[in-house]
């Protein structure tokens, strides 16, 4: 008897795609006062926001394979690496 998965994949996809901006976002961005924050407050706090946002995200647009998943992650830490070097 086949399993059916619990989460649909488009909501798993903007869940991670949610994640890869919300964790590197709290990596780069300075939060007054939460530089000396625990990297384990970061990665919850990320994880918080992540699974709070991925609803609110269209489903219409997601990619529809891993490799799709992995270029919409690849242009997430590209638009992060130039915001980085535009910051410094």
């Amino acid at each position: 008897m086949p399993a059916e998965a619990a989460i649909p994949a488009g909501l798993a996809a903007a869940f991670l795609l949610s994640l890869a901006r919300m964790g590197g976002l709290l990596a780069l961005v300075p939060v007054p006062g939460f530089r000396q924050a625990p990297k384990t407050a970061r990665l919850v706090l990320a994880l918080g926001l992540a699974f709070a946002l991925a609803p609110l995200r269209p489903a219409a647009g997601l990619p529809e394979s891993a490799g799709g998943m992995l270029v919409w992650m690849a242009a997430e830490a590209a638009l992060k690496a130039v915001g980085f070097e535009i910051g410094r």
